[in-house]
């Protein structure tokens, strides 16, 4: 999650062209990953071996009206990030073809 933060505020400020889409990836795999720490909560006997016995993984910290613990919350955020993402770049690449017209270049001419 913090390395999006520094990502789409360059982003934000047109120093990264490609943020959408680098979000996109980080926020997907931040989403998979924390998916598996939200079935490591349910689920305490898929905890492997890279959880520490003394500070296990499937422990809730925090747990608010009984089920919004800290992953759940993380995964509505990356869930949020990438929906709004997403329609960012939908937004964006339908705006370009309106305001450029529909492409005309083949695979082949992107490829040369």
């Amino acid at each position: 999650m913090y390395p999006l933060v520094v990502l789409l505020a360059l982003g934000g400020l047109g120093r990264v062209g490609a943020a959408r889409v680098v979000g996109l990836v980080l926020a997907g795999v931040g989403l998979v990953v924390n998916l598996w720490h939200v079935a490591v909560e349910i689920r305490p006997s898929l905890e492997g071996a890279a959880c520490d016995p003394t500070n296990p993984c499937s422990i809730r910290w925090v747990e608010q009206l009984g089920f919004w613990t800290i992953p759940r919350m993380a995964t509505v955020a990356f869930a949020l990030v990438i929906i709004t993402l997403a329609n960012d770049l939908a937004t964006h690449r339908s705006t370009a073809t309106l305001a450029h017209g529909p492409s005309t270049r083949t695979l082949e001419d992107s490829l040369s």
